[in-house]
């Protein structure tokens, strides 16, 4: 008994040192990545136990075993997850191969993420990083080229407004809102207060089954961004500083005061009137005789500085532990513009904003199944301005001639001119004298959700909660001075100005405030489940969402009533094999803006794909086309915002406002009173849009990669107000209804190449994108020439006469009559060479209105492209991107463009016009500008081809040189990444229009203008 005894100590005794053996193993060793620098942050884990660490700054990683036939695992994200047997050995070095399959790359998409591979909808997204290249402030401007499917246009370089206007797949609707859905971060949010240093991924969701989770919001397309989110790995710091220089990449270039003053000579005497200027006044500018009396002022030199700045700061802290991982970003900006200030003053009257963005996310693993996370983010932004609209200030260099004012007295009083609204017209006075703005917005947004894993009912379920609350405020301080203003008519026998005061002026500032806001609260709860079950993958999505918003803008009579929406949403998926797909989405949703009854609506989605490439039969081919994907889907979304942003249409308005009149016509009497407003519909619903796309991803040697969608999108029950009702009827205002329809097609298409060679990589990009809109019904009355019709043409589309050319002498008789053999113009009777001969559509032999018809395109573009190339050689990398538009024109007859429109004392002359004029001595056919008048000429000025000019335009968006020092000499320093960069923005531009930057959203080129930027910057990452 005792010697079984002892047996069995042994036993035990033996097992123990055998534990303390296994237990007492250590293996070292370094992870290295595909370039074979270190990897930090790499989890380095004991299969089958909870045993696990990270490697450090250096890639190297110390872990003590419970077993010398232990296997360990090594993962990291984006890299492929790999295995290895211990085997007793003590040593063990590998290298990480980075994931670059679709079968792992994911995709965002509506309310969730998919597998690349499996996505069958039509969706494009853009890398963060290029995001960045081309502005820092404002995304939008990144879109234009870069996104295939969207289409996008800035309209202005002025600070704070330089956003870009955009629309995915064009302009689906001609009455209703037109603007996409935006989603950060799961909510509906503004992407303009988000720093690009925050995006994780950016995807444009543009077909039905894309977009009809959405339901009643999806109509117009939706762009889901996510923010950045903390990883498992030890602290990992980046800072990025960044000096920007910025130019106009183009400004008007105007005749001087003499040039003017003979050109307004010759104007005059052509149309049978005096001189307007005498010689003298002439020769005393010319000699610069009384710079007070005989002013010669360009007003853009003395106004416009050729320089402007902006300082950017951004500092990103990432990492976390298993149970824990947070991401926090911060940035600083400071820009400033390009107006010249009163240094007298004290206040600076330029354009200058100051921008700070901070964003914290937090995900935190509360046990093994249950996830929660906690988002915030914020911007504030402070733009200080002029008293005047900076569009207002570049239209009055243009209203003022050069020789009529100067800048500023010599004596230093202010120079003006006129009497009423008109006696402060000067330029320098309106930019520097009456005070500043100073505005303030700032926007906080806060995410909250938890994520639970529903194993334990099925496995692959889990269920997720997120509420989210946002709050948007605006601040408005005005101070307001009214300076003191004179005109100058001579100079005494002292030889001082002798000056009659226009405005006394006030010796107070005047301040003024004004505040708005506005708040969203959203609440969305969904089951989501995924699994596989051997060859069949199956995929489901069931979501309740609940949205308010709430809107307090001065006397808004709607502001205090919330904007709600409700619905639900979801998504079945399944795939076989990997190569046989098939999505079903829906939305169910209902809106406010719609009587009980007609608030819900069911859209419905569908798409199906077969990966070719992954059959048995494409093996042979596989090498030469990697892949081969043809996909499509069909569906309905809907839209419920009304263009004029009216709330409630179901109900009849009653407006105090108006009166009525008693007694007969011209000796009635007026009384006030309540009175009908827009009359209810009890029927209106929302815009319903069927989409179809087909689509075809090619994958070419594994290095080339071709993706190409033709859509067709058909929406019917755009609201409109009615066009064709008599007045008879009674109504005070036409009645919305149900009634447009439209339709739009196109392609879109994006081309990408990634090749290394050793220690040389390229990898190029272009995209395309074509979308053409026609309006079906418009309820249009009836027209008597059918060239007059909008029905069939663009949203937008010009219309005008048709210039032949121009006339001539021999186009007269001998009496300066036109010839009978013409058609006969009905503008003006005073018609001579040189002015435009049209054509005469309808052929009645009158050349009039009737005779207007659809000339070039819209001013919004129905293709745009871009293209590009990275390079990278071992430390230096460089890229170049150019972005393109075309199929769009612009009419430039704005009074304010043509010469003396407005009489001779108001306008400046753009050179290129002015200076190829027709005259007797110069009777081209080719000239810009026809017969000159000293008026407004109603026949030349019209509408017509001859003012319509094509702006299409390629521009080098940016352009980018980096060098990072090698990791032998800064990681033992603790740093794993130090670049230094050049990076150039709209540097060049190749147009057929000189005049001013052809993007500017002007038809007489006076508009802040567009901005090229050189930026210095250095990124450091430790």
């Amino acid at each position: 008994m005792k010697r079984k005894h002892l047996c069995l100590l042994l036993l035990v005794f033996l097992s123990f040192m055998r534990l303390s053996a296994q237990e007492g193993i250590v293996v070292l060793g370094i992870v290295l990545d595909e370039a074979k620098e270190p990897m930090p942050g790499v989890t380095v884990a004991e299969k089958g136990t909870s045993n696990g660490t990270m490697t450090d700054l250096d890639g190297r990683y110390s872990i003590k075993l419970t077993s010398e036939d232990a296997v360990l695992v090594f993962r990291f994200l984006g890299y492929e997850t790999q295995e290895v047997k211990v085997g007793g050995k003590k040593d063990i070095n590998l290298q990480l191969n980075p994931v670059a399959t679709e079968l792992t790359e994911v995709v965002v998409v509506g309310y969730g993420s998919q597998k690349k591979a499996s996505v069958v909808g039509a969706i494009s997204a853009i890398k963060p990083e290029a995001i960045a290249r081309t502005s820092k402030t404002a995304i939008t401007q990144s879109l234009a080229g870069n996104v295939a499917g969207v289409i996008a246009v800035q309209r202005s370089g002025e600070v704070g407004n330089d956003h870009a206007d955009f629309w995915i797949r064009g302009i689906n609707t001609f009455a209703g809102g037109s603007n996409p859905l935006i989603i950060v971060d799961g909510v509906e949010r503004s992407f303009n207060s988000i720093d690009p240093q925050e995006i994780e991924s950016f995807s444009v969701l543009k077909d039905a089954s894309a977009t009809a989770i959405y339901g009643v919001r999806g109509a117009n397309g939706v762009i889901i961004i996510t923010t950045k989110k903390g990883k498992v790995s030890p602290p990992q710091i980046s800072f990025n500083i960044e000096k920007s220089f910025k130019a106009p990449t183009m400004l008007p270039k105007f005749v001087d005061a003499v040039d003017y003053m003979k050109i307004a000579n010759e104007a005059s005497l052509r149309t049978g009137h005096g001189e307007v200027f005498t010689p003298s006044r002439i020769n005393n500018t010319i000699d610069n005789v009384d710079p007070d009396l005989y002013p010669n002022v360009n007003w853009i030199d003395e106004l416009v500085k050729p320089m402007a700045h902006h300082q950017r700061v951004n500092l990103n802290i990432t990492g976390g532990a298993p149970k824990v991982r947070y991401f926090v970003s911060a940035s600083y900006h400071n820009e400033s513009g390009l107006f010249k200030t009163d240094t007298d003053r004290n206040w600076n009257s330029n354009i200058t904003q100051n921008q700070v963005n901070f964003r914290s996310n937090l995900d935190i693993n509360i046990t093994p199944t249950t996830t929660v996370g906690i988002y915030l983010g914020s911007q504030m932004r402070i733009k200080n301005s002029p008293n005047i609209s900076s569009d207002y200030a570049w239209n009055v260099m243009m209203e003022v001639p050069p020789y009529f004012i100067p800048k500023r007295y010599s004596d230093g009083r202010l120079a003006a001119y006129g009497a009423g609204s008109e006696k402060g017209l000067n330029p320098y006075n309106l930019l520097t004298q009456y005070g500043t703005q100073k505005y303030t917005t700032s926007d906080i947004n806060a995410t909250a959700n938890i994520v639970q894993k529903l194993d334990f009912v099925t496995k692959g379920l889990e269920g997720k909660v997120v509420y989210a609350y946002d709050v948007w405020t605006e601040h408005m301080y005005m101070q307001t001075y009214t300076p003191e203003l004179w005109y100058a008519t001579s100079r005494d026998a002292n030889n001082d100005l002798v000056a009659v005061q226009v405005d006394p002026g006030s010796p107070f500032l005047n301040k003024s405030v004004y505040s708005n806001m506005s708040y969203r609260t959203y609440l969305e709860g969904s089951l989501i489940y995924n699994r596989t079950f051997n060859d069949h993958q199956i995929g489901g999505l069931f979501l309740y969402s609940h949205s308010t918003k709430g809107v307090k803008e001065g006397s808004n009579e709607y502001g205090v009533i919330p904007y709600k929406y409700q619905g639900i949403a979801a998504r079945a998926t399944y795939g076989y094999k990997g190569r046989y797909l098939a999505e079903f989405n829906m939305g169910y949703n209902g809106s406010e803006n719609f009587a009980k009854g007609k608030r819900f609506g069911f859209f419905p989605a569908f798409a199906l794909g077969w990966i070719v490439s992954e059959e048995d039969f494409w093996q042979p081919l596989a090498k030469a086309v990697n892949k081969l994907k043809i996909r499509g889907s069909f569906g309905e979304v809907g839209n419920d915002q009304f263009s004029s942003g009216r709330r409630f249409a179901y109900i009849t308005e009653i407006r105090d406002d108006g009166g009525y009149d008693f007694g007969l016509p011209g000796s009635s009497n007026s009384f006030g009173g309540l009175m009908e407003g827009h009359f209810g519909f009890n029927n209106l619903t929302w815009e319903t849009e069927t989409k179809r796309d087909i689509g075809l991803e090619i994958g070419l040697f594994n290095m080339l990669e071709l993706n190409i969608d033709y859509f067709f999108n058909s929406r019917r029950d755009i609201l409109v107000s009615r066009r064709t009702i008599p007045g008879t009827a009674g109504f005070n205002e036409q009645p919305f209804v149900n009634y447009g329809k439209m339709q739009n097609k196109g392609v879109d298409l994006s081309l990408s190449f990634d090749k290394q060679f050793a220690d040389f990589r390229i990898s190029a990009r272009g995209t395309f994108t074509y979308a053409r809109n026609k309006m079906v019904e418009i309820d249009e009355p009836e027209v008597q020439f059918d060239n007059l019709y909008e029905t069939g043409h663009r949203f937008g589309q010009q219309y005008g006469l048709v210039a032949e050319r121009l006339y001539e002498a021999s186009d007269f008789d001998a009496n300066g009559n036109l010839l009978q053999q013409y058609a006969v113009p009905t503008f003006f009777s005073d018609l001579k060479p040189g002015d435009i001969k049209y054509v005469d559509i309808n052929g009645d032999g009158y050349i009039n209105d009737n005779d207007k018809t659809a000339i070039g395109y819209t001013e919004l573009p129905e293709i745009v492209y871009g293209f590009g190339v990275n390079v990278a050689y071992k430390n230096f990398d460089f890229g170049v991107r150019f972005q393109g538009v075309a199929n769009t024109t612009r009419m430039i007859n704005d009074d304010s463009f043509l010469p003396f429109a407005r009489t001779i004392q108001k306008g400046n002359l753009y050179e290129d016009v002015i200076f190829d004029r027709w005259t007797e001595k110069n009777p081209r056919q080719d000239v810009f500008f026809p017969r000159m008048r000293d008026y407004k000429d109603s026949h030349n000025y019209v509408n017509s081809t001859w003012w319509q000019k094509d702006m299409s335009f390629l521009r080098m968006k940016d352009i980018e040189l980096g060098y990072s020092l090698p990791q032998s000499l800064i990681q033992k320093r603790g740093i794993q990444k130090l670049r230094f960069y050049v990076l150039a923005n709209n540097i060049l531009t190749f147009s057929k229009f000189k005049l001013w930057d052809v993007e500017l959203g002007t038809n007489n080129g006076m508009k802040y203008p567009m901005m090229k930027n050189v930026n210095i910057g250095l990124e450091l990452t430790f």
